[in-house]
C-alpha cells in the first residue's frame, strides 16, 4: 500500500473535536481525501472517541496514511471497521527527521487491539513493520 507519513504534533487540546478538526485539515491539505472521510467519522462512536482522546493527549504519534489510490483498491466493506482501520495506522513515537537507510526493519505497535482482528500473544496491539 502506498503510504504517506504524517506526524501528529504534540498538542494540549482538551476536546476531541478541536483535535479532529486539525487532523482533518492536515489530511485535506495533503490530498488524502479518502482518509479524511474516515477521520471525520471517528467522533461518532465510543471506540472512535476513545482513540481520539488517546492520540490528542499531548504525546507523539505517527499516522501511516494510505493514499487515495490505496483506498480505491480496498474492499467496499471497510465501512464496518473504520475506527479499527484508522487505529491500525497510528503508532506511538516521533519518526520524522529520521535518516533511514534501507533495508531497515522498524517495528511499531499500532493502536489496533480489537481481539476479533488481532490474535497476538498477551492481547498486545497489532504491529507494523517498515
Amino acid at each position: 500500500l502506498p503510504l504517506c507519513l504524517l506526524a501528529t504534533a504534540p498538542s494540549v487540546l482538551g476536546q476531541n473535536w478541536t483535535f479532529l478538526e486539525g487532523l482533518i485539515g492536515r489530511l485535506q491539505s495533503a490530498g488524502l481525501t479518502s482518509l479524511t472521510g474516515i477521520a471525520s467519522q471517528l467522533n461518532s462512536s465510543d471506540q472512535g472517541r476513545s482513540l481520539l482522546a488517546t492520540i490528542s493527549n499531548g504525546g507523539s504519534y505517527v499516522l501511516f496514511a494510505p493514499n487515495n489510490a490505496a483506498f480505491s483498491n480496498a474492499p467496499s466493506n471497510l465501512t464496518d471497521d473504520l475506527t479499527d482501520l484508522f487505529a491500525y495506522h497510528v503508532v506511538s513515537g516521533n519518526f520524522s527527521g529520521v535518516n533511514t537507510k534501507y533495508p531497515n526493519v522498524t517495528l511499531g505497535r499500532t493502536f489496533l487491539n480489537d481481539s476479533s482482528l488481532v490474535h497476538l500473544e498477551g492481547n498486545t496491539s497489532q504491529v507494523v513493520a517498515w
